[in-house]
């Protein structure tokens, strides 16, 4: 056997085999990858005002369009965070000789919607109120709440973080002094002590007793305001606030397996007009439905929509403008490096690097990096503003 011939033989039986390529072939990607960063960071260096003109006019675009999807996601698209939150409908009034503005119930009605209907697995009701909050060792401090129905968590499908819920004897007077805490509330007033559970707490005064936490991040509908404890909504005999002169509780129900908004709309204007059929002299009240999701939405829809189809606009202008700047900035490039200058050699191999990605390509993958980076950031900071301004 020839040395030659020994020495490929040896050559090709010592060499290992491995499937699906080299093993050494990932580490010259990344190395490769590497390499390209750091020369598209030196050339964006040496040329520092198209760099910034390019990652400001990128990054604008970017972030004005994450920080709108972003919005219109949690407002629009997102379901609520309440099980089969598609079947949650807000039960309203109307009152058609008023011009049929939509309104919140008053005690009877919600009574009689919720003992007659036939579309409803359940129906609840509340409202919002201010509560100032006493507890030993801690100032007084005033607090969001609401007053619930003994049914509504149930209504939501929700289970109390621990504890318990209401029953529905504390709806009756005098039995109602129990409250549940938000998850948020129970770490910032109490430190998370789980001892909490059957203590007293003063709220405007009289002791409460708590029954349970709700669940970390549990938003009551749009939370606004932010809730920070529950309490049954009770009427002492023969209170005002309990009859038709007063329509200020919201209504929150949940549909029946297959039944449509349409049909709880029929359902509950029957149920309505018998009611005040009932009572001579009255102007009568009417209902409208409306899906949970449809009502938080409210008139924000179709300007959210038009806003993120104009920024989605900006974006495209964006890119237009930096590839308009990216192959200027090449033609001047090439009209330096011509062929006479680099002495004969071919344009493939005087434009191209390793693994023959030329210059231009290099350059314009740090800029989308940096400038997505950016856009990002600024996105996180709008979000992060619209919040806290709510």
């Amino acid at each position: 056997m020839s040395p030659n011939l020994r020495a490929q033989v040896v050559q090709t039986v010592s060499a290992p085999a491995y499937a699906g390529g080299s093993e050494t072939e990932g580490t010259n990607r990344m190395n490769s990858l590497l390499q390209d960063l750091r020369f598209g960071l030196r050339m964006l260096v040496r040329n520092p005002i198209f760099a910034l003109v390019a990652i400001v006019t990128l990054a604008l675009g970017i972030g004005a369009n994450t920080a709108i999807f972003s919005v219109v996601d949690a407002v629009l698209l997102r379901p609520l965070p309440y099980p089969e939150a598609n079947r949650l409908v807000f039960l309203w009034s109307t009152m058609p000789s008023q011009g049929g503005g939509i309104g919140g119930s008053a005690w009877p009605d919600y009574v009689g919607w919720r003992d007659r209907n036939q579309v409803f697995e359940g129906l609840a009701a509340f409202y919002n109120g201010d509560f100032n909050l006493s507890s030993a060792g801690s100032p007084p401090e005033l607090v969001q709440g609401a007053y619930i129905t003994s049914n509504l968590f149930q209504v939501l499908k929700v289970s109390p973080s621990f504890g318990r819920l209401f029953t529905g004897e504390e709806e009756q007077f005098g039995k109602h002094h129990v409250v549940l805490l938000s998850y948020g509330l129970w770490q910032r007033r109490f430190a998370g002590d789980r001892a909490i559970l059957g203590r007293d707490i003063k709220l405007g005064g009289e002791s409460y007793t708590v029954a349970g936490v709700m669940p970390q991040g549990l938003p009551f509908f749009d939370n606004l305001p932010e809730i920070d404890l529950w309490t049954p909504m009770s009427f002492a005999p023969n209170d005002n606030q309990a009859t038709r002169n007063n329509y200020f509780i919201n209504l929150v129900g949940r549909l029946k397996p297959g039944v449509t908004v349409a049909q709880a709309q029929q359902d509950t204007s029957t149920i309505a007009k018998n009611l005040y059929g009932e009572i001579p002299g009255t102007a009568g009240v009417s209902s409208r439905v409306v899906p949970v999701q449809e009502q938080i939405a409210g008139d924000s829809r179709t300007g959210l929509l038009i806003l993120l189809g104009a920024v989605a606009f900006v974006l495209l202008v964006a890119c237009v403008n930096v590839a308009n700047l990216l192959l200027a900035r090449f033609r001047a490039t090439e009209r330096i490096s011509n062929p006479r200058q680099s002495g004969g050699q071919p344009r493939a191999h005087r434009t191209s690097g390793n693994n023959g990605v030329s210059p231009a390509r290099r350059n314009r993958r740090i800029t989308w990096l940096v400038a997505g980076d950016m856009g990002n950031r600024s996105a996180f900071v709008f979000v992060t503003c619209v919040v806290a301004a709510r």
